[in-house]
C-alpha cells in the first residue's frame, strides 16, 4: 500500500518528485516560492512581497536584531511587503503562502523575525498555507 505521501503528492502529478529524497532536494535547492500579501479591512490588496536569498533591507535588519536573531539579514516576503506598503495603519490582514514547484501548498508559519514585525506593527489577522 502507498503511503499518504505517495498517494496525494507523487500518485496525483506525474511531474512530481518519485522519492522522498527526491522531494528533500527540491526543498534544499531553494524552489519553494513564499509571498506575503497584506490587505485592508475591505479587503483590497495593499502590497505583495516576496522572499530574496540575495537581497536585504534594513528594515528587516532592524526587526531582525528586535527579535533576537541578528543574522537573519535577507529579505523575508513578510517584511519586503511591509516595506512596500506605503500605510502601515491601513493594514487589516497579511496572508503569508507557501507553495512547491508542483503546485502544492507548504507550510509558511511566520519565523520569529516576521512574527515580531508583525506584532509590532500591529496586524490583526495573520493567515498563512499549511
Amino acid at each position: 500500500m502507498r503511503s499518504l505521501w505517495e498517494r496525494e503528492v507523487v500518485g496525483s502529478n506525474p511531474t512530481s518528485p518519485t522519492s522522498y529524497k527526491e522531494y528533500y532536494d527540491l526543498q534544499n535547492r531553494g524552489q519553494f516560492n513564499l509571498t506575503a500579501t497584506l490587505y485592508d479591512k475591505r479587503g483590497r490588496k495593499l502590497a505583495v512581497g516576496t522572499n530574496s536569498y540575495t537581497k536585504t533591507h534594513p528594515l528587516q535588519g532592524k526587526f531582525a536584531v528586535e527579535a533576537g536573531k541578528p543574522g537573519a539579514i535577507f529579505l523575508h516576503a513578510e517584511i519586503d511587503a511591509l516595506r512596500k506598503c506605503k500605510d502601515w495603519t491601513a493594514i487589516r490582514k497579511i496572508v503569508i503562502e507557501r507553495y512547491d514547484v508542483y503546485g502544492n501548498p507548504r507550510l509558511a508559519k511566520p519565523c520569529r523575525v516576521c512574527q515580531h514585525a508583525i506584532e509590532q506593527i500591529g496586524i490583526p489577522i495573520v493567515e498563512y498555507t499549511e
